[in-house]
Formats: C-alpha cells, sequence, structure tokens
C-alpha cells in the first residue's frame, strides 16, 4: 500500500460517489472533495458556509494539505460533458427550478432548464479554476494516455491519477490499484438513473449545436479524448459537426 493521504477530488457527476465507496469497501481510508478554495464552498452553498461551518473547515483542511509538503496521492476522473451535465440536471433540477420535482416535468420543461439554467462550462474549466489553484498541478501540461485512458503526473508530494470513467470498471479498478499499490474493485462508476424520465430525457434531448461545437472544442475534450471519441459523443448526442 501506498504511503501517504488519499485524495478523491473531481468534479461532481463524474462516479465520484462509487469510486468513494469502492475504496471504502476495499479498506482505504479516502477523503473526498468536489472543491478546495473558499469562494467555490461559499459559491455552491450560496453563501451560508462560512468558515466554523463543517463543509467551509474540510475545504480548509485538505487545501491546507495540499501545500504541507505532505505525501498526498490525489485521484481526479473525468467524463465527457454532454453525457456529465445530463446527470447534472436531474441531481440539481429542484435546485434550479425553485423545488420542482424532475418525475413530474415533461420533456419540454426538462430540455428549457437544460438549455438555460445549468452551468454547460463548469466540467470544462474545472481543471483551470478549482483543480490548478488547490493542487498546484496544472493537468494540461502533463501528456495524457487518452487510448490507455489514465495518466499519473505530479508536483513534488503531490501525485495525481487523472482517469476517464468510459474506460469501464474493470479498467478503473486496475488503474487504481497500480496507483495505490492495493487492490480495488470498482463496480458501477457510470450509475446512472434508470428513471424512465431520465431514459426518456436521455433519447429525446436536444443538445445545441453551439454546445456541442463549444464543448469539442475545448482543452478538456482535446486533452483527455481521442477523435474517435469526440465522433462517437456527436453520434450519441445526434449533434453532427458544424
Amino acid at each position: 500500500m501506498i504511503q501517504g493521504n488519499i485524495v478523491l477530488f473531481q468534479i461532481g457527476k463524474v462516479g465520484s460517489t462509487t469510486i468513494g465507496e469502492s475504496l471504502r469497501a476495499s479498506g482505504i481510508d479516502v477523503e473526498h472533495a468536489h472543491v478546495m478554495l473558499p469562494e467555490s464552498v461559499a459559491r455552491r452553498s450560496k453563501g451560508e458556509q462560512r468558515a466554523g461551518s463543517p463543509a467551509y473547515d474540510k475545504a480548509a483542511r485538505l487545501l491546507k494539505l495540499m501545500w504541507s509538503g505532505a505525501q498526498v496521492n490525489v485521484i481526479t476522473s473525468v467524463r465527457e460533458p454532454i453525457g456529465r451535465n445530463v446527470s447534472l440536471l436531474f441531481e440539481t433540477y429542484s435546485a434550479l427550478t425553485g423545488g420542482s420535482k424532475w418525475q413530474d416535468a415533461t420533456q419540454d420543461e426538462l430540455q428549457r432548464v437544460y438549455e438555460d439554467d445549468l452551468p454547460h462550462d463548469e466540467p470544462l474549466v474545472w481543471f483551470d479554476d478549482e483543480f490548478l489553484p488547490a493542487t498546484g498541478v496544472d493537468v494540461y501540461a502533463h501528456e495524457f494516455d487518452a487510448e490507455r485512458g489514465w495518466s499519473v503526473v505530479a508536483r513534488g508530494s503531490v501525485r495525481v491519477l487523472l482517469i476517464k470513467v468510459e474506460i469501464g470498471d474493470a479498467a478503473l479498478g486496475d488503474a487504481i490499484s497500480r496507483f495505490l499499490g492495493s487492490k480495488v474493485i470498482i463496480k458501477d462508476a457510470c450509475r446512472v438513473n434508470k428513471h424512465r424520465v431520465y431514459e426518456a430525457f436521455k433519447r429525446r434531448v436536444l443538445v445545441p449545436q453551439r454546445r456541442m461545437e463549444e464543448a469539442v472544442a475545448s482543452k478538456y475534450v482535446r486533452h483527455f479524448y481521442t477523435e474517435r471519441e469526440i465522433t462517437a459523443m456527436r453520434v450519441k448526442w445526434r449533434v453532427p459537426a458544424a
């Protein structure tokens, strides 16, 4: 087993809950966070989380750890942004609509909230806006093995496993096991909502052309995904090249 702290630090809706559960089920202690910067904690809580609150204090403690010089092993996963944002719609629908339930929403209502209210660029900028300031690791300054689907990069005592959830549970488990030096079995990392409303929306959602073009032109997609995967993304969401 590798020495040092283990931190699961990644944007939401990229398999973090399942990966965290799998690590703990394997007997591995892991911290889990989506944000560490004070301003990010305040923004996520609409200013309700301040110094002294559990969320604020946890973020501050992890941020301090990243710059302490102690050995830190960070696992962060990525997911293609269109699918990730569709999942985010259902997790945040109530908050975005003032309490409405997605189970009661029509296709048109879901489409409107998807187009108008989601922070579509969040996964595209997260590594620059959150990960780099928090860890000091510029993931884009390092090559990523997009064919294999994972790579390890570092800044001093901070080691980072970058991994695509699309490579599947077995490959995820193998990569994390190698990174930590301990056997980890991943199950259902791409676990999705199977509700009929969710499934219907996925089949019928109209992804605006500009959203797809912003995504595939972003350095996030270009860094982590192959041309074959980008083409498959267009096919999956039925958005042809402009």
